[in-house]
Formats: structure tokens, sequence, C-alpha cells
């Protein structure tokens, strides 16, 4: 049998409170409410009993008048009685100050210093008896008062705390835990909920919508978990896609190695050759392109964002596109300043340029000498902003899948050229990761395209 020892007990009953935790949190707002409360309960009877003692020596004062106007022999027994009085005040001598006269105005008895005297600060009681016609005035410190005041509170706050400490205290722990645990039972039920859910099971949460404080969290787990429908969606249809793009061009390689294999002739052999080629470039710029795309798209890219100098890049980029662009007959330019500068991230940009350029070169037909078709780069600063604009006068993209285009593997219907449909939908990934804007319009005589990509730029001073 399994007995738990009362010290392990103790451990799991204390466990909320000495680790971080709700129960602590609430315990530690209801101990300072009643400690606010308890201070404000001092302040009352501090104030009470300060009143309280200013009266007593008041009505004190007002006895002594009253026992030194009937009193015998006042010149002999008023300075012992005062004397008495003040011992027993545990004061200084002159605390209690008198003076006693008989109906002619004539000094009986009186104190060392006269009661006349004080200033501010003295509680004095004058009375006269109208038997014998004596006049008794007595003047007494408040110091009497503020001392009775002092030890009377110090008393009753103390009985009043030590009462609150063993009655409260205990009292206020243990409804705490008993009320967090049962106020937060709907969160462990919600948490159970969670836990259940898998990946495949991405449904709404529908426990604990009935509390109101738990509602905000219900509404963003379920809209996280539509987040999470929409990406596995996407992922699925990623995949779906890219298995199509990637058969497609190994279909075509099984074909052509087929006839390489086949070819009766050398003719036959090189050109099939060639076609195998071909298709082994093809494929190796869609995984190329997918490996673009699925890095860019990533939770954890990281761009390496600096101020650079955009004119060497577009000059080497262009530079490495133009003898593909020569053996098409096209006539590809740069128009940029002396220096372009902009904050950027090299390899992403040369991703964005390639990708722009290759569209181009691609999807516009091959022409004659005297008729090239014209590829034009243009670096401009206006503003705040730095724009490279690629215009052609290609084929173009109509108007209403300008929009569609930068999605993945969405192509132009009737467009014969191979591709897999990535290339501006990795420009568009790469242009929001720099928080920049991408637009596409009407090329060179209406006819061919133009993109536009604007980045942040930065003052010519701070290129690196």
């Amino acid at each position: 049998m399994n007995i738990e020892r009362p010290d392990m007990t103790r451990m799991k009953l204390l466990r909320p409170l000495l680790q971080r935790s709700l129960t602590r949190r609430m315990l530690s707002v209801q101990l300072l409410g009643g400690g606010l409360m308890l201070a404000t309960l001092f302040i009352a009877l501090w104030q009470l009993s300060a009143g309280q003692a200013r009266a007593e020596t008041e009505r004190a004062v007002e006895q002594i008048a009253y026992v030194l106007v009937e009193l015998e022999d006042p010149a002999r027994n008023a300075p012992r009685l005062i004397e008495r009085l003040v011992a027993a005040a545990d004061g200084p001598d002159d605390q209690v100050r008198f003076e006693i006269r008989d109906a002619q105005g004539a000094l009986l008895s009186a104190s060392a210093t006269s009661p006349r005297a004080v200033s501010t600060g003295w509680l004095t009681a004058d009375f006269r008896d109208a038997d014998n016609g004596r006049t008794v005035l007595v003047a007494a410190d408040e110091g009497v008062a503020r001392k009775l005041w002092t030890e009377d509170s110090v008393y009753l706050m103390s009985r009043v705390a030590l009462a609150t400490f063993w009655l409260i205290g205990p009292v206020m722990l243990f409804a705490t835990v008993l009320l967090t645990r049962f106020a937060l039972a709907p969160i462990r039920e919600l948490s159970r909920d969670i836990a259940a859910r898998t990946p495949n099971k991405l449904t709404p949460v529908a426990t604990a919508k009935r509390y109101p404080e738990l509602a905000p969290l219900v509404d963003e787990l379920n809209r996280l978990m539509e987040k999470l429908r929409d990406a596995q969606a996407a992922e699925q249809r990623f995949f779906a896609d890219a298995a199509h793009a990637l058969l497609t061009p190994v279909a075509a390689l099984r074909a052509q190695t087929h006839l390489l294999t086949t070819a009766l002739d050398a003719r036959e052999k090189q050109r099939a050759h060639t076609d195998v080629e071909g298709g082994l470039l093809r494929l190796t710029s869609s995984i190329r392109q997918l490996l673009a795309i699925a890095r860019v798209s990533s939770a954890e890219v990281r761009l390496n964002m600096r101020v650079q100098d955009l004119v060497p890049l577009a000059q080497d980029r262009v530079g490495a596109a133009a003898l593909r662009a020569l053996d098409k007959h096209i006539d590809i330019s740069l128009e940029a300043p002396r220096e372009c500068p902009c904050v950027f991230d090299r390899e992403t940009i040369v991703t964005v340029l390639d990708n722009l350029v290759d569209n181009s070169i691609r999807y516009l037909p091959a022409t004659e000498r005297r008729n090239p078709g014209r590829i034009k780069i243009t670096l401009r600063q206006y503003r705040h902003a730095v724009w490279i604009v690629v215009a052609d006068n290609g084929p173009g993209i109509p108007a209403e899948y300008r929009d569609k285009v930068v999605e993945r593997f969405v192509r132009v219907p009737g467009n014969n050229e191979t591709g897999s449909g990535l290339g501006l939908a990795i420009v568009a990934q790469i242009v929001m990761l720099h928080q920049g804007l991408l637009v596409l319009r009407d090329g060179f005589d209406e006819s061919g395209l133009m993109v536009c990509v604007r980045l942040p730029a930065v003052a010519a001073t701070s290129v690196a």
C-alpha cells in the first residue's frame, strides 16, 4: 500500500504558492487589498484614539481644577497633589501648572511657573466656586494627551493586527487556494481540449466559450487553428503542384532518353542529345525555383539587410544574361545613375533580378537582327525609394491575370513557353520580405510587360 508522508502532502498543497502561479498572484492581490483595508482601519483607529486621548486629558484638567477649588489649606495641599499627579504621569515637573486665588483675588497657592504664561500646545481649565469665591486656573501640556494617545493607539492596533493575522490570514489563504482551483477549472478543461488536437484535427475550440474572460483566448486559438488549416492546405497544394512541375520535365526526359538510345543515325542522336540537355536544364531550373520559393517562404528566413549600392549588382546580372539575349537577337540595356544606395539582402535581390530578366528573355520570341526584341532595366531613385524597372516588348500579361501570376504555379493561358510558374511568385515573396512594392504594367508599345519593384532608399553617403 502506498502511503504518502505528511511532509510530501504539505508540499503538494503549498506547491501552487511556492512557484510562479496564478494562485500566488491572486493571493498577493488579496493580501494587498487586505493590507490596504487594515491600513485604513489603523489610520481611523489612530485618529479616534487621538481625539479620545485629548478629550480625556481635557476632562482630567477640569477635574484637577474642581479638586483644587475645594481643597482645604491650598497653600500646603495643592503642591503635594500636583506633584503626585505629575509623578504618576511620568513627565516633567512643569507639565501641570496652577494658581488658586480667593474671592478678593489674593493668591493662595501657585506652581513655580504661572499657568498664565503658557503658549499654544497647552490645555487650560478656569473654574470658580460660587460658595467660597475661589478661582482656579490649571494648564496641562498636550504632551500628556499625545502620550496617552500613543500608548492607547499602539495597544489597540497591535491587538487588532494580531487578531487579523490569526483569524483572517489562514481563512484568506485557504479560500484563495479553493477559489483558484475552482476558478481555473475551465482553463484546465481548455488545456485538455487543446491537448486532444492532432495535426489532422484542427477543428475550432468550443470549450469554455461560455466564459467571457476566456472568450478572447478561445477566439485567438480558433484563428490560429484556421491559419494552420490554411497553411496545411497551401502546403498540400504546393506539393501537388511541385510534383506536377517535376513530373512533366521528367516524363519528357524519359521520352528523349529513349529516342537517344534508339536513334539510328548520328543526326538523330545529336538531336536527341540536344533535347536531353535542354530537358535537364529545364528540370534543374524547376528544382532551383522550388528551392528558392521554399527558402523565401520559410518562417525561419533571415535576410542580411544592409546598405549597399544596387548599381554594380544590376550590372553584373545584366552582363550574365547578355549572352542568352544576344542568342535570341534581343537588345538588352541597363539605365542607372552613378550609384543607387539601397537597403537590401544581396542574395535575394540577385534572385529578383535573375527571375525578371529570365522571364523577359524566355517569353520574348526569337527575332531577326533588323527587328530585335527589347529589354530595358532601369534603376531610379525617387524620394525615399529605389525603383527597379524591367520592361520588354514581348507578349506581356493581360491586365486580368496580373494579380494572379504572382501566385505559385499560375501561368497565363495560351502560353506555350516552358516554365514552372514560380518566377513572379518568388519575386513577390522577396519584395514582401523587403517591405517593398511590386507593380505590373504595360511594357513598350503597350504590348509588353513592365515589372516595377520598389525598395527603401538611403542617403548616398551611407553606402557600404
